[in-house]
């Protein structure tokens, strides 16, 4: 048996090296000679403790997808709930005006009314009794005038917050159904499971890496490829070494690296053309935060684990942690790690989990000193002082720049 699994990928996602997507069809077309990449990950059994924390990563996983898919649908109902409070408004403002007018053309036939009997000692009892009618009218449309301003500004109130906060007006007042406004997600369930992940250690994770197969042989849906050594990591737990063979099938096929291929034969696939930019951080810190020297950059290499950030055009910023698979020089190659990422929630970002990029010295943002123990020296280069940042994550300043920059 092998100790290994090889993971099934999505049918309808398939990638090049740095997470620029291809139709599915190219999978049909993978031939001798194509270098491929696959996800493996272990095959062991584990302990009952172990099987504890890999069911909790699952669950956790299952949980926050329906939270993302809930959140999601939150969003919506929210904006469809603007649309009708605002369709209110609207029928709200028109009958505002109507009130108006109703109420300017009262107001003139009282002044008529003035006018025409102000002489006439006889018309004076008629004159009372239209004035006393006249009077209600208008003190009528004088209330509903100030309703319909209560109800408008109540309506706006609602729509700038949660619709929430004003549901009691809405329910009671314009018959909004109640279930629009019950908490349909178990948050504390939610976060329990949360914590729970973050308290994982890293050593107790089964390993799940990225490794590239050049094919030698496929019939039908399955192919036989011998394993490469590009991009592997340096302390790699996969069992398999440079030059063994298996047996895969097409859907397994995680990546399709154009760098290791011919493009020519691939470009009709690429469904994407993202284009990044890479943060330049003038400070780097540990894990936890605490500013470390910006010459610990010097240190790392083929095995150590980063953070970068960077972004794309048409998306926000990314912060990854990645381990760093080869150096070329002041650049580096590196794995995104599922480190504090769902995998679900990530397939559609632009970066994905396994995929390889290329980033320079500059993009790190955070050099782990506890995920990089080979690296003894780091500890010299945090500050004596332990300023640093309370929370790590993404730098909110502009300050990006093109690979090709550098170069």
């Amino acid at each position: 048996m092998r100790k290994f699994v090889i993971e099934e990928q999505s049918k309808e996602w398939l990638f090049d090296l740095d997470g620029n997507v291809y139709h599915p069809n190219l999978r049909d077309k993978i031939e001798n000679g194509m270098v491929v990449g696959l996800r493996l990950t272990e095959r062991e059994i584990p302990s009952n403790e172990r099987i504890d924390i890999i069911d909790k990563f699952k669950n956790y996983n299952k949980l926050h997808k329906e939270y993302s898919e809930y959140h999601e649908s939150e969003n919506q109902r929210k904006e469809d709930l603007k649309k009708e409070i605002s369709k209110i408004i609207v029928e709200f403002e028109g009958q505002k005006e109507s009130l108006k007018q109703e109420k300017v053309k009262i107001e003139k036939e009282i002044s008529d009314l003035k006018e025409h009997t102000k002489d006439e000692e006889k018309n004076k009892q008629q004159f009372k009794e239209k004035m006393i009618s006249f009077g209600k009218e208008l003190g009528e449309i004088n209330k509903n005038l100030r309703d319909k301003e209560r109800h408008i500004a109540n309506l706006k109130e609602a729509t700038k917050h949660n619709p929430a906060y004003k549901k009691r007006y809405l329910i009671d007042e314009h018959n909004f159904d109640k279930e629009l406004f019950e908490d349909r997600f178990d948050y504390d369930k939610f976060e329990e499971l949360e914590n729970l992940f973050f308290e994982v250690p890293t050593k107790d994770r089964p390993w799940c890496e990225t490794i590239f197969f050049k094919v030698v042989k496929r019939v039908g849906d399955k192919l036989y490829g011998d394993v490469l050594s590009k991009f592997r990591r340096k302390n790699s737990k996969c069992p398999l070494k440079d030059g063994d063979r298996i047996s895969f099938y097409a859907k397994n096929i995680f990546l399709v690296p154009s760098i290791l291929n011919k493009r020519s034969k691939l470009k009709s696939y690429l469904q994407t053309d993202f284009s990044y930019k890479f943060y330049r951080s003038n400070r780097i810190t540990d894990w936890d935060g605490v500013f470390l020297d910006l010459k610990s950059r010097e240190l790392i290499g083929r095995g150590s684990t980063v953070r970068f950030q960077l972004k794309e055009a048409n998306h926000s910023s990314n912060i990854h942690y990645a381990i760093i698979l080869k150096q070329e020089g002041k650049y580096f190659w590196g794995e995104i790690l599922d480190y504090y990422i769902v995998i679900e929630e990530k397939i559609t970002d632009p970066v994905k989990i396994g995929c390889i990029y290329k980033f320079s010295k500059e993009s790190i943002t955070e050099i782990p000193i506890m995920w990089n123990k080979h690296i003894p020296e780091l500890e010299k280069y945090k500050n004596r002082e332990n300023f640093g940042y309370p929370i790590t994550g993404y730098r909110l300043d502009d300050n990006y720049y093109d690979l090709e920059e550098l170069q």
